[in-house]
C-alpha cells in the first residue's frame, strides 16, 4: 500500500502535466488555421464594405487593440467610436486583403498581414482622399474555436517593392535605389 500512494501521485502528476502541455500542431492543422483566418479576413472586409459597425467590432476580442496614424483605440468602446467615425464619413471605402498568414506552433494564435487601401475625407480639403499601406493583425484561438483579433495595426504609406519575396524582410536602407 505503501508504495501505491507514491505511484498513484506519480501517475496523477504526469497526467496533470501532459493534460496541460500544448503540442505542436500538424501541417494539416496549419493549413485550416490559415484558411479559417483568411475567411475571417474576407469576412472583415464585407463587414467594412457593408459598413456594419457591430459586426466589424465583432472580430476583435473585448480588450483587441485598433491602432493607426493618430489613433490607438484599446476597449469595445473605443473601437466603436473610431469605427463610427471612420462610417460616418460619405466618402469613406476600405480594401484590404492578406499577403500572408503565419500560425504559432501552438495553434492558438495567428497573424495576417497585408496592404489595404482606404478613401476618405481629407479633413484640410473636405475632398476624397486616397490611402494606402500595410497591415498587420495578430489573431487569438478563441473557446468557441473562433479566431478574434487581439490587435490589428495600419501603417500608412508606400508598401514594399513586389520584388521582395514573403520570405525576405530588408529594411527601407536595404533596399534597391
Amino acid at each position: 500500500m505503501q508504495k501505491a500512494i507514491p505511484l498513484a501521485a506519480a501517475a496523477a502528476a504526469l497526467l496533470a502535466t501532459c493534460g496541460c502541455t500544448k503540442t505542436a500542431h500538424s501541417a494539416t492543422d496549419a493549413a485550416g488555421i490559415v484558411n479559417a483566418i483568411k475567411a475571417q479576413d474576407a469576412q472583415w472586409a464585407k463587414d467594412y464594405a457593408a459598413g456594419n459597425v457591430d459586426a466589424i467590432n465583432a472580430h476583435y476580442t473585448s480588450s483587441g487593440a485598433l491602432a493607426g496614424p493618430g489613433y490607438l483605440a484599446t476597449t469595445s468602446n473605443e473601437r466603436r467610436d473610431v469605427l463610427s467615425a471612420f462610417m460616418s464619413d460619405p466618402h469613406f471605402t476600405q480594401t484590404f486583403s492578406s499577403d500572408h498568414v503565419d500560425v504559432s506552433p501552438s495553434g492558438d494564435f495567428a497573424a495576417s498581414r497585408g496592404r489595404f487601401s482606404v478613401t476618405m475625407t481629407d479633413p484640410t480639403t473636405k475632398q476624397p482622399a486616397d490611402y494606402e499601406g500595410a497591415y498587420l493583425t495578430v489573431y487569438q484561438k478563441e473557446a468557441d474555436g473562433s479566431w478574434k483579433a487581439i490587435d490589428r495595426f495600419l501603417t500608412v504609406g508606400a508598401v514594399p517593392a513586389a520584388e521582395l519575396g514573403e520570405d525576405e524582410v530588408k529594411m527601407p536602407s536595404q533596399r534597391p535605389q
